[in-house]
């Protein structure tokens, strides 16, 4: 309520005053379809929705949750792992896009969490890059949120067909004007029917006239560059299957599948056990963060891969390396809890992201925490294959020389401007 008092008291001394209806409600009980029936066509939405996730949610017990359902159609594995976790604000706004296009109606409503945040509405809301509503038949969307919020829900309209006729994005000092630490943004969606657009003009903040930078999606592919995309099309060559990225290895229990070389021996996580097992589970790690400094040829880490491909049986550890068993054994309770999908089913002791391609002699890796895709070439760690947590992707390689030569073909300037035309 003290939102609503808030606002409630920025317009009770304006001369239409009366115009307003402010109501509170839950936005996943409230029957939107009958209310936005009342209302005449053009809608223009405009807000500031919550800025958490699902896991945020959950983790405090909340249920003020959409029902849960695939809604970004994930198929396969990535319905079943992290990429379930979603911001509340992503499900919200693409509701906000279907009301516009269900009902062509015209109504402004405001979703404000502080004063300061309908200020910055108000101050924008008449620039020529937001559209008045009365300029168009369909509606317009208007949301402070996330960047990352606010690229998937351009994403979701592009691959839907919406009719996006129009579309702008400008940068927010999240941190001076809501003390987040958080990429944010304003954007403005025009929905019409007409011709598609299907990118996005970027402005470094409400003050700047011109564009810094063209978002678009062409070709099936999110560009955060369409100009630096299209200087390097020809890049974007047909599948091919020989050279397919790979994640690396996840196994969710760090403190049990991790080893750390220590006085000649190896401890694990719990208060620096040490572990007597065999080595033919036991593989040198590397993380992303080795990566980020250079460190491909040593590794202080080690991981215990039971597996060499996806639901492989692991009762032949019992008889080949019955010290691993023993260990995996005593640590079952932790293992068998691990609480994601992926274990569910899957022989005991089973981890994921692991198959012929894990186990080859060479790799050309990257890491997925640095903007920039810096590939290195990886071979083996004191005559073991090395092997990657899931923070790395990698090509695998039969022999140096062509790790080398796909390496070199990655770093070239030529080939850097196209990839980091996709990555934001």
């Amino acid at each position: 309520m003290e939102y609503l008092d808030c606002l409630s008291s920025a317009i009770e001394d304006r001369s239409d005053a009366k115009r307003f209806e402010l109501r509170e409600a839950d936005f996943f009980r409230t029957d939107w379809d009958s209310l936005l029936a009342e209302f005449p066509q053009p809608f223009l939405i405009a807000g500031n929705p919550p800025w958490v996730t699902s896991a945020d949610i959950g983790r405090g017990e909340g249920d003020n949750l959409p029902q849960k359902s695939n809604f970004r159609k994930y198929a396969g594995v990535e319905a079943i792992t992290g990429k379930t976790n979603f911001d509340i604000s992503e499900w919200m706004l693409i509701q906000n896009l279907k009301w516009i296009g269900d009902h062509r109606a015209d109504c402004v409503q405001i979703e404000s969490q502080s004063r300061s945040n309908a200020l910055i509405f108000q101050h924008n809301l008449v620039d020529s890059r937001f559209a008045p509503v009365g300029l168009c038949s369909g509606g317009c969307l208007a949301m402070l949120c996330k960047t990352a919020v606010a690229r998937k829900l351009l994403r979701h309209a592009w691959r839907a067909g919406i009719s996006i006729t129009d579309s702008h994005m400008m940068q927010i000092d999240a941190m001076k004007h809501l003390s987040a630490s958080v990429d944010a943004c304003f954007p403005s969606l025009k929905i019409n029917e007409g011709r598609r657009s299907s990118t996005c003009a970027f402005f470094d903040s409400f003050d700047t006239k011109e564009a810094s930078n063209v978002l678009g999606h062409h070709d099936g592919i999110m560009l955060s560059c369409v100009d630096r995309f299209y200087e390097h099309k020809e890049f974007l060559g047909p599948e091919n299957r020989h050279y397919t990225w790979r994640s690396g290895v996840k196994h969710d229990l760090a403190k049990v599948m991790e080893l750390r070389k220590v006085d000649g021996g190896l401890r694990n996580g719990h208060d620096g056990e040490f572990v007597e097992i065999e080595g033919l589970c036991v593989f040198p790690l590397m993380k992303s963060s080795d990566l980020g400094n250079g460190r491909v040829k040593e590794t202080p880490l080690n991981v215990l891969a039971p597996q060499r491909s996806i639901g492989q049986s692991t009762d032949y550890i019992r008889s080949l390396a019955p010290l691993t068993w023993q260990y995996l054994e005593k640590y079952a309770e932790a293992l068998d809890g691990r609480r994601s999908a992926i274990y569910r089913n899957k022989p005991r002791f089973s981890v994921f992201g692991v198959g012929d391609y894990t186990f080859t002699d060479w790799k050309v890796v990257i890491s997925g925490f640095y903007k920039r895709l810096d590939s290195q070439v990886v071979g083996s760690i004191e005559g073991k294959l090395v092997v990657f947590d899931d923070t790395i992707y990698f090509l695998s390689t039969t022999t140096q020389a062509e790790a080398t030569f796909l390496a070199d073909l990655l770093n070239s300037d030529p080939c850097q401007r196209f990839l980091e035309s996709m990555v934001f």
